[in-house]
């Protein structure tokens, strides 16, 4: 059987610098092959993607052919069966600034007439990050970007990626192209988008934290719990980035510390997204939990939280 390399996936969220990074991506992969998918309609698209996705229906040539990288706006869940979730990359931005933005954008490009208020509540605007995730659990992506820090999110991937990722800044709108818009217009964007703004909060803590360890050139770990209240359990995985070490978490209950747990189990889920150590990253904790309670999870080893997902 033919050994197969798999591709990394940019999952590009529109107005978050994707355009810009695609550029890079395009110079650091010029040896390779990076296929973009845009939509049949769109002229970004590459033929191989109109010849294998679109007209022959055989995504797996893109395997054949040795594409190295798939990039566009798609939801992960459309290629990530190619890959595995520390092969999945995109940036995020300001939920709100990211919609005004893409307002502009449409406006200018698309000669959008529609008002703000319209454009916000269009099914696809309404918490479009959030949409463009689906199909992989965000603590599992391989990297998160922030575009409001673009140059350091830059210098981390291109470590990931073992690429040299060059600054460029590519499809901003004109400086002149200003626009008012008002604290009740921002109000009604930020109700339109509270996942979105919930979920930028966590990743930017997130990545706060890469920034941290790359500098101590600590590992980074991944991962997230939930409470089962029905079950009366916390369920969760944690792993790293780079190594197959078991992942030690201090449980704190009211600030209080519980005990410690190894993140070991099989989790079936994650091991279909083809995480570290075979899947064997899972946990489980037995405790009755009141809606007061607190809990906080911490990597034994660096220090890093791991977020609750649910």
């Amino acid at each position: 059987m033919k050994s197969i390399n798999f591709p990394f996936l940019f999952v590009h969220i529109p107005k978050t610098a994707g355009t810009s990074l695609r550029s890079a991506l395009m110079k650091a992969y010029s040896d390779g092959i990076l296929a973009c998918d845009y939509g049949l309609e769109e002229k970004a698209t590459t033929k191989d993607i109109r010849q294998f996705v679109y007209e022959d229906k055989d995504i797996y040539k893109l395997i054949e052919k040795g594409v190295k990288g798939i990039y566009g706006h798609f939801p992960t869940s459309k290629y990530l069966h190619l890959s595995h979730c520390n092969n999945v990359i995109c940036f995020m931005r300001d939920p709100v600034e990211r919609v005004i933005s893409e307002f502009k954008h449409v406006q200018r490009i698309e000669g959008y007439e529609g008002t703000l208020e319209e454009f916000v509540a269009i099914p696809r605007i309404i918490n479009s990050q959030s949409q463009f995730l689906k199909g992989l659990p965000w603590v599992s992506y391989g990297f998160i970007g922030v575009s409001e820090q673009y140059d350091t999110a830059l210098s981390l991937l291109s470590h990931k990626l073992g690429r040299s990722l060059k600054t460029s800044k590519l499809n901003t709108a004109d400086k002149h192209q200003k626009m008012n818009v008002s604290s009740e217009q921002r109000a009604l964007i930020e109700s339109l988008n509270n996942k979105d703004i919930k979920l930028y909060q966590q990743v930017i803590d997130k990545f706060e934290w890469r920034k941290k360890l790359s500098l101590a050139k600590e590992l980074f770990m991944h991962g997230g719990w939930e409470y089962n209240r029905a079950r009366k359990a916390i369920n969760g995985f944690a792993y790293y980035d780079d190594s197959d070490s078991v992942v030690i978490l201090e449980m704190y209950v009211n600030g209080q510390f519980y005990k410690c747990i190894e993140a070991k189990n099989y989790h079936a889920v994650m091991q279909r997204a083809g995480v570290a150590r075979l899947g064997y990253v899972g946990f489980r904790c037995s405790m009755e939990l009141n809606s007061a309670d607190e809990i906080t999870l911490v990597n034994v080893r660096t220090g890093q939280p791991l977020p609750k997902v649910a």
